[in-house]
Parts: structure tokens; sequence; C-alpha cells
């Protein structure tokens, strides 16, 4: 018999503990916050504390609770991490930034040679770092992992205009053709600038956590 949709979540949360346990974290269920809202696991060792959410890929949640534990684990100092779980009971761990970590990779994005194949890679990682940050607090299903995932995830929400969706779509043009060593020039510095300054904009217009 096939397995619910429950059943496979709660079979990903029991396969994600033994994984960060064969890693040396103690592995317990999430806190619960003040405001209800709790997580599948948390996992602790001396380096560090990783909250972790195991989601349906598709699946609608009728409540903001990623919202709530991404602004948990950001007070906290907390690593934030979704655990994406496919039809096919495959299972992709997306870590969700806090702000600072964002504005940090656009920095950094931003000072690379826009002459360099490079600018488009680091400029559309720098985008999908704010779309993850985004969406966890927008949104109560979060996409597959990839950057076209996230703009289209963006777009219906009405959080890009078109023409930012055009110059991310083309971003990502741009990068793959880069990353896969295209021999002609794929550098757009207007397409590069202007993504980065949508994925600033993005990270921006979100409160930053009490």
């Amino acid at each position: 018999m096939k397995e619910t949709h429950e059943e496979l979540e709660a079979r990903i949360v029991d396969e994600v503990r033994r994984r960060y346990q064969e890693r040396g974290y103690v592995v317990e269920a999430g806190p619960v916050f003040e405001d209800g809202s709790r997580s599948d696991l948390l996992a602790e060792r001396p380096d560090e504390t990783v909250l972790l959410e195991v989601r349906y890929v598709g699946r609608r949640y009728d409540d903001a609770s990623l919202e709530s534990l991404a602004e948990h684990a950001a007070r906290r100092g907390w690593r934030f991490t979704i655990v994406l779980v496919r039809e096919e009971g495959m299972a992709d761990e997306v870590e969700i930034p806090n702000r600072e970590q964002v504005l940090r990779l656009v920095e950094d994005a931003s000072a690379v040679d826009t002459s360099s194949w490079i600018a488009s890679i680091a400029a559309t990682a720098a985008f999908e770092a704010a779309a993850r940050y985004v969406l966890s607090r927008t949104a109560s299903a979060m996409p597959r992992p990839s950057a076209l995932a996230y703009v289209q995830a963006l777009a219906s929400r009405g959080l890009l205009s078109p023409e930012e969706e055009q110059v991310l779509r083309r971003l990502i043009e741009v990068r793959n053709a880069a990353a896969h060593g295209a021999a002609t020039r794929v550098v757009e510095d207007d397409v590069t600038s202007r993504g980065l300054e949508i994925a600033r904009a993005l990270v921006t217009s979100l409160p930053a956590a009490a």
C-alpha cells in the first residue's frame, strides 16, 4: 500500500533524526515556542544547534509556522533547515539563511567583477538565498530547491513585478550558460546588477526579526 503524505513525512523525520545522530548531534522533538509553533526536530552539539522542519513538496499547510520557526531560529542563533520530501520518497535539506547572511552574500556578489563569468553565478546564488529567506517567512509551502522554482513561487505570491521576474529568468539563463562553460560572452552587467538589487530589496522589504 502506498504511503500517505503523513506516513512519508514521519518516515523521513526518523531518517533525518538518525542521520544527525550519526553526525554527533543529540536529537529530540523540536521545542514548542511561546506562539505555539513547533518544529519536527532539534539537533544539538557543542558547535551548533539546528532546528529542522520536514515538509512535503507541493503540499500546502494551513499555518504560518515556517515564518515563526525561521524567526525563532534567527533570534537564537540557530541554523534553520527545511527537509523537503518528494513524492518518490527522496528528500532535500534546504538551509534557510538569516537576514545578515543573505545581505552578506549580496554584498559579496556585488564585489565580483561584472566582466567575470563568475558574476552571474554569484548573483544567482545570492538571489536563491534571498528567496529562501523570504519564502520561509511568507509562504506555507516551499518549492523545490531551484532558482527557477523560487522565481515562480515569488511571482505567484505577487512578490515580483513582471519586469523583475524577467530579469531573474534572464539571470538564471546567463548563470546556466556560464556554469556549463559557454565559450561566448555570457556576462550581462545590467542583468547581474539588477538581479542583486532585486535580491536585496526582497530581503529588506521584510521587517528584521525582533
